[in-house]
Formats: C-alpha cells, structure tokens, sequence
C-alpha cells in the first residue's frame, strides 16, 4: 500500500512540468501572453534548460523594455541550441528595438552567410535597415526577396512602403499605381496609395482613395484609420478625435487607433489622455513599434526633466551679455506640474553706450516657482511666483505671472497673460532697476491645411525705481504662415509697437516702431538629428518721423535627440531689427545690430 501511494505521488510530480508546459504553450497561442509569463517563470525554475522558456521569457522581457534581460534568456538558449534560427532573429529584433536597429541587421548576417536565402531572416533584415533609414539597402534586401518569391505580391508593397518611407512619393506613388494596374479594387494596394498621398500631403487626394475602399469593403478598418488620420493632419483635431472613437467603438482592441488616438490627443495639449491610450495600445500589442513609439512621445512631456542652457549675447550698442539658465519639472500627475527656474546674467556695457570714459559691470540671479494645470478638455492655467535680485538692489524686483490657454483641439485658439517681471536684459536697464506690468493678449487660427493665422496684442507699464519714472508701451502684431512642405514653410508678418514717452532709462522706446517681413523656414528631422534654419527680410520704420529701412534677421540650429524629450541644442541667431534692440540707441544713420549663440541639454 504505501508503495502503491509513493509511485501515485511521484506520477503527480512528474505530472505537473508536464501539465505546465501544455497550460503555457496553450495560453501563449491563445495570446494570452499575461497567463503564459509565470508558467513559463516556473517551467524554467523547474528546468533551467528549457529552451522554449528561455526563448518566450527573453521575448516578454523584451516587450516590457528590459533588453538586457531578454538578451542574457536568448544568449542562454543559444548555448544550447547554437542552430536556432527563431531565437537568432528574436535576438536581433532586441538590438533593433532598442534603438540599434543597424546592429539587429548586422547581427543577422551569420545567419544570411550560412542560408542566403532564409526569408525570415531577409524580411527581418530589410526591415532594420528601413527602420535605420538606410532606404537602398532595404529596398535591395526586398528586391532579393522577389527573386525568391516572385509570386508574392506583398513583396511589391513592402517596396512601396519603403519608397514612402524614404519620402519617395512619386516613385511609391507609381510602384501603388504599377500593382493597381493589375487589380483596381485592391484593397492593400488601394491602402498603400491613400498613405503615400497622405504623406506627400496630399490629403484631399487621400481622402478619395480612402472613401473609395470603404466602397469596396465597407467595414476595413485601416480605411476608417486613414480618414482619421487625414483629419488630424488637416488640424481638425475635434473630428479625428471623433472617427478614432468610431474605429475603437467597432472594436476596442484595435492597438493601431488607440496609437492614433494617442496621437492625436497630444497634439491637442491633453498629456494625461494620450498617455492613457497609448498604454491601451502597448497593453494590446506589446511587439507593435509604433504602440511604443507613441507611448514614448505620450510619456515625454510626463516625465521629470531637467534642462540647463547658456546664451551669450552682443550687440552694436556695445552689450556684452551671458545668461547661464536651468530648469526642473515634475509631475505628480500628468494634468498637474511643478517647474522650478533659475538664472544668472553677467552684463557688460561699454562706452560707446554710457558715454566715455564709462563702463558698466552688472549681474542679476533670480529664480522662480510655476505650477502649472490642465483641465479637460485642454484648457491650461498657470501661476508664477518668483524675484530678481538686480546687481545687489536694495529691493528685490518680484516676477508674477499668470495664464490661460485655450484647449488646442480647436481651429481657433488663444490665451491670456499678465505678469510682472524685472527687466533686466542689459547692465543698463539692471542698473536702473528697470520692471514691467503687462498684459497680453494672443490667438491662432488654422483656416485650412498647411495654413496658419495668428496675432496679439497688449499694453505695458515700464517702470524705473532709479529714476522713478514711468512709461506705457502698446504692442500688436499679425501673422500669416503656409507649410508648403515638410520641411519649408514661408510666412508673412507684421508687428509695431510705440511708447507713451521718451525717457533714458535704457530701453529701447520709440513713439512707434513697425516692420514687415517675408520669413522662410526650413527644418530637417531625423531619428537623432534636428536642423532647422530661417531668414526673415522685411522693412521697418523707426519713429513716426523716421524713414523706412531695410531689416534682416536670421537664425539657425543643430539639435541631437537621444530620446524623445532628451536632448542637445546650438542655436545663434542674428538681428538689425529694431524689435530686437536692447538699449536707447539713436536715430539718423545707426544700423543697430545683435548675434546671440546658446548651447541647450534636455535630460
């Protein structure tokens, strides 16, 4: 008898690896990938061999982020089965997924070099290097592909899709075109077409294409996608926010619109809500790249950062000027944050400013606190609370400001500010103990696709505690901008502004200063580089009595992002706008000029 319950005990034992095995192989090809992760946890505690574990484990490690685990668990089972060529690609799919995806191609080539014509491992490898934006050698790695399957017309696609990529349009436009010759009612193919003209910004186009599938099948889900994708592209940010709801309300698992969602609701200024649904789409798909993607964009602005900055600054007047500046921010939630601020200015002025023989040597620390919200849906308030101590003032100049902002979802936006704050831009004014009171007044609207109309307006109060005098400035301006492209984008505008007096408190304060200017703006974005350039001639006029001139200003930047939200810029900029004059100055024949040069880290 107790022999008989000690071999029943020992089957039981042996019995459970067993039914493990069966109960996590089952739930990971249901998907269920929650109910699979501690089954496998224990078919590895139980044998540390078990390649299969080891291979799903290190995949789970890796949809959650922890790439140097996932990488140890398939280093690990490649010891054991070296020829494994589903944990060789996996392997390599980590190094892409970390942001490497130039060495998840090349980690594959053992495995090309032993079997060329592997297409798993092919379509892996065309893959990466598109994700590198090594365009060329990804469309080579597809066209290999054809050789092998020239039956295969997803292949074709895949070249398409990597012809938009690289912003190709027409050639992808007419790779689309070539394969609908074959099949007009493709719908993949018809798929494919709508997002090349959606990317060339060609949105009207698009959005027949798109219509014309829902014609054909009036249920597919990547056209009723597309149309919101159109909208949000347009700046109809209420409607896309709108047709991601109806795809979702057809199937509330669809990992792609809460992506656009996300998307969509960032856009609008609303951190919390595209945070929430960008984990909706990595809790439903956690291999998809562009779930993770947009759950890194929804995080950045949630995230705790500190950033640090210097500018020096010069002018024809003579002012020499280092402002060396950092900044913390935190969210204890992400409709709520706390940002703290803090600066010093070194100022220098010499003679050819304060007359000869002088010379003045000046610096301000001042620093501030801002809590900042949110409510739904995106409407914004801030208040600042903060001092300047001008060069060791008898009284420190407080800084208190406040704000409203409109929800950004809407084609026409605004905001309210009014504040106090030192002026202290120059060794002169900080010598004077120069302070504003303002109010102002701003909006944005965007007409159409591509174009923007914006305009302010307010009034200030320049008051000096060194000679006690007062002096009220208006200001206005107004904007037209068209994106007629990515990366240009031309504008024109007018801005003026005059003071009530002419006093010699160190500001600058004609009784009306206007210009008008043409500005022309490139910008260039990669994975890891931003490069961005504007020039902006125009005319001004200083004084009411003063005779139109010519004006220029220019500037230009090289940022590096590591991650999204982290980052370092150089910028420098040039000016003989009045708008940028930091002292008096003179009339007649002075050509005012200013170059500034910052260097900026987010991280």
């Amino acid at each position: 008898m107790k022999r008989a319950l000690l071999l029943a005990a020992a089957l039981l034992v042996c019995a459970v690896p067993a039914r493990a095995q069966d109960e996590a192989d089952r739930a990971w090809a249901a998907g269920d990938t929650r109910a699979a992760q501690p089954l496998y946890e224990a078919r590895l505690a139980a044998d540390s061999t078990d390649v299969r574990a080891l291979h799903r484990v290190g995949l789970l490690r890796a949809w959650a982020e922890r790439y140097d685990e996932a990488m140890a668990l398939f280093d690990r089972a490649l010891r054991l089965e070296p020829g494994n060529r589903d944990i060789q690609i996996d392997r390599a799919r980590v190094l892409a997924w970390r942001g490497d995806p130039s060495a998840g191609a090349a980690a594959l080539e053992p495995l090309l070099a032993a079997e060329p014509g592997y297409l798993p491992a092919l379509q892996a490898r065309a893959q990466f290097f598109s994700w590198a934006g090594d365009y060329d050698e990804a469309l080579s790695t597809y066209g290999r592909i054809a050789e092998i399957t020239p039956e295969d017309r997803s292949v074709g696609l895949d070249q398409a899709r990597v012809l938009a990529w690289a912003s190709r349009f027409r050639a992808a436009e007419a790779a689309y075109d070539s394969l609908l010759q074959r099949n007009p009612r493709d719908v993949p193919t018809l798929l494919g077409l709508a997002q090349v003209l959606s990317w060339a910004a060609r949105l009207d186009s698009a959005e027949v294409v798109y219509q014309n599938v829902l014609r054909i099948a009036p249920d597919e889900a990547e056209a009723l996608r597309g149309l919101a994708r159109t909208a949000a592209w347009r700046g109809k940010l209420v409607l896309a926010e709108d047709r991601w709801r109806q795809v979702l309300a057809r199937n509330a698992n669809d990992a792609s619109a809460w992506v656009g969602l996300s998307q969509t609701l960032r856009w609008q200024g609303r951190d919390g809500p595209a945070l929430a649904a960008a984990e909706r789409a990595v809790r439903i798909a956690p291999t998809d790249r562009d779930a993770r993607e947009a759950l890194r964009w929804a995080r950045m602005p949630i995230a705790p950062r500190v950033s640090a900055a210097q500018v020096y600054e010069t002018d024809s007047d003579d002012n020499r000027i280092m402002t060396t500046s950092a900044t913390a921010a935190y969210r204890p939630v992400a409709s709520v944050e706390l940002r703290a601020d803090a600066y010093t200015r070194q100022s220098e002025v010499g003679e050819d400013n304060v007359g000869e023989g002088f010379y003045i040597d000046t610096r301000t620390v001042g620093g501030a606190l801002t809590l900042w919200t949110q409510l739904e849906p995106g409407w914004s308030l801030s208040g600042t609370v903060g001092a300047s101590d001008l060069d060791n003032a008898e009284n420190i100049i407080p800084t208190l400001r406040a704000s409203l902002g409109t929800p950004a979802r809407y084609a026409v936006t605004g905001g309210l500010n009014v504040g106090r704050y030192p002026l202290d831009a120059t060794a002169v004014l900080i010598e004077n103990e120069v302070y504003v009171d303002e109010l102002s007044a701003y909006s944005s609207w965007s007409p159409a696709q591509g174009w923007t109309v914006s305009g302010g307006a307010g009034g200030a109060r320049f008051t000096s505690r060194e000679s006690d005098e007062s002096n009220e400035r208006w200001n206005g301006s107004l904007a037209v901008a068209r994106r007629l492209s990515r990366p240009i984008t031309l504008g024109l505008g007018v801005r003026a502004f005059g003071f009530r007096r002419d006093l010699t408190d160190g500001y600058f304060d004609p009784d009306f200063y206007g210009l008008a200017e043409m500005t022309a703006r490139w910008l260039r974005e990669t994975r890891h580089w931003s490069l961005n350039a504007e020039v902006a001639p125009g005319l001004q006029k200083v004084r009411s009595d003063g005779d139109p001139s010519g004006s220029v200003r220019g500037a230009g930047s090289i940022a590096y992002v590591f991650v999204p939200g982290r980052r370092v810029v150089l910028s420098g900029n040039f000016a003989n706008t009045g708008l940028s004059q930091l002292s008096a100055g003179d009339a007649g024949n002075y050509r005012y000029r200013s170059v500034s040069l910052a260097g900026a880290w987010t991280f």
